[in-house]
């Protein structure tokens, strides 16, 4: 119902207003009746009405007096002026502050019904509009939100556009970063099905310490269960900013969350555009809780965190072995080499964590490998299973997911799966799109399958449609025509990162297989002439 206050200094005028009509049948009710100006406006600022009537001439404060008054303080009340003959240009006067219409004494129940129904109209109006325009300012910000949380996942996973200006992020999302640092934390939760109520907890957390206020801006993330702070401060800041976030993880396990968190405080860039290096700093140093337990803080400006060079591989005759379990079923056997794999990773990984993380994702790429194609949908599932590594508190844990995947892939095979010509061209055909930097031969992957190298060239031909050599060129000059894409990389840089230690060599192969050489092919894709 909508509220009406009637103000009229005479008493029968204001009870016949109240009583000529069913105020109720047209969705109102009388919330008071006041009878001068005064009782009237102090009536009006209790009881919060959308109409009222009011009559021009009372004593002390007039009805005039009274709609000026209240058309600052509350827009949203309509006004009715009840009046005489004689008070004409007053009523003239109310109505430019707003009032919708006026009633002549005595009062005409057929003009106060039309006076009525025009204030409903006016007021369902106005209020449709407002809920129209509250759903559309709640539908922008959730679709700002939702881009937000779009670009910066995309950003800060190496595939957003690096070449961004900061004043587009600022102008497109609605933020307000600064030229100045730029870091990124990953808190990790130990148990996805705590989220709501970890994230929760972070959130107080945050403000409680003032986190926000430090810093010209502040981007939170929620993908998949794990909370991601993007911080944007003055480099001055930089001692006081980390302390903040010590603070922040002393008052969030405090708070007493219901599982173990980690918090990974990632490098410091000058660049918005290097958020990504920070994230993968912060998500990787947080792998130390695999070493050093869960519920602590591990910095990349504290702890080492450089990876030396092909640590993340034992040696060739590792992969060979884990595939020939797979290949043979022999299930026991994969779980106990890949046991022996993670044992080595972890004793790597006291020089930096990284390692521990290139050497599970290789892991996890090898099983996938092995996956028997057409069964399950296989990329989704290892996926899932890169997701609950990453979440994991503890080694067992890791050997445990493994050892289920392991089991997943075995039970997917046919009962009689051997490796035959077909898959061994399969598995070398794998083994070159991972490995086609280094330098292979025709018999070292026909040794690999374990098939005599001539027979091996014959089905690989017959399966391929090129032969092996051709096969290893073509591959390497795909994947060099994507790097002479970014100007990032010098063309022997380009030659060494696709196998070729002779850059002469390398600009004939590419020639001969695109007609064009290394450098042309680069000016063409970047648009010069």
């Amino acid at each position: 119902m909508i509220d009406v206050v009637i103000i009229d200094d005479e008493v029968w005028v204001a009870k016949m207003i109240t009583q000529i009509i069913d105020w109720g049948a047209y969705g109102f009710r009388i919330a008071g009746i006041f009878h001068d100006g005064e009782e009237g406006l102090d009536g009006i600022r209790r009881l919060h009405p959308r109409l009222v009537l009011t009559d021009i001439r009372m004593p002390g404060l007039t009805g005039l007096d009274l709609i000026q008054t209240l058309s600052e303080e509350s827009p949203d009340i309509m006004f009715v002026i009840i009046s005489g003959y004689n008070d004409f240009e007053y009523a003239k006067a109310a109505l430019t502050y707003g009032a919708i219409g006026y009633l002549l004494k005595p009062i005409d129940e057929t003009e106060l019904k039309k006076v009525v129904i025009k204030a409903k109209k006016q007021i369902v109006s106005e209020e449709l509009k407002q809920r129209s325009e509250l759903q559309m300012r709640d539908t922008m910000g959730h679709t700002v939100e939702k881009l937000r949380e779009q670009f910066f996942i995309n950003f800060i996973l190496g595939l957003g556009d690096r070449s961004i200006a900061l004043n587009r992020v600022n102008e497109d999302l609605k933020l307000n970063f600064r030229t100045g640092s730029f870091q990124v934390v990953n808190l990790l939760l130990e148990q996805k099905n705590c989220a709501k109520i970890c994230i929760d907890l972070i959130t107080k957390a945050i403000w409680e310490v003032d986190l926000p206020t430090e810093c010209c801006e502040m981007v939170t993330l929620n993908p998949r269960g794990d909370s991601i702070l993007i911080l944007n401060y003055m480099p001055e800041q930089k001692n006081a900013i980390q302390q903040i976030l010590d603070r922040f993880f002393a008052v969030l396990l405090e708070k007493r969350p219901p599982c173990g968190i980690t918090m990974g405080v990632g490098s410091i860039s000058g660049n918005f555009s290097d958020i990504c290096v920070s994230y993968q700093s912060a998500h990787e140093i947080a792998m130390y809780r695999l070493l050093r337990g869960t519920n602590r803080v591990y910095s990349a400006l504290k702890l080492p965190h450089t990876v030396p060079e092909n640590t993340y591989t034992l040696d060739l005759n590792h992969d060979i072995s884990l595939k020939q379990a797979f290949q043979s079923g022999d299930l026991e056997a994969v779980q106990k080499l890949t046991a022996q794999w993670i044992q080595w990773y972890f004793t790597k990984a006291q020089q930096a964590p990284q390692i521990l993380i290139g050497g599970l994702n290789h892991l996890l790429s090898l099983y996938q490998e092995n996956a028997p194609a057409g069964t399950r949908d296989w990329k989704a599932y290892f996926l899932e299973r890169r997701d609950e590594i990453g979440a994991a508190s503890s080694l067992q844990e890791v050997n445990l997911l493994l050892a289920n995947a392991a089991k997943t892939i075995l039970d997917s095979r046919e009962p009689d799966s051997a490796a035959s010509g077909q898959t061994a061209v399969q598995e070398v055909l794998r083994y070159i799109d991972h490995h086609y930097m280094q330098d292979l031969s025709l018999s070292e992957v026909a040794d690999m399958v374990r098939l005599n190298p001539n027979y091996f060239c014959e089905i690989f031909k017959r399966e391929a449609g090129i032969n092996f050599k051709e096969y290893l060129v073509t591959k390497r000059i795909e994947q060099a025509k994507l790097l002479l894409k970014s100007p990032s990389y010098k063309l022997n840089e380009v030659a060494e990162m696709v196998g070729y230690r002779d850059g002469k060599h390398f600009g004939k192969a590419f020639k001969k297989l695109v007609g064009i050489t290394p450098g042309a092919y680069r000016k063409l894709m970047l648009g010069h002439e």
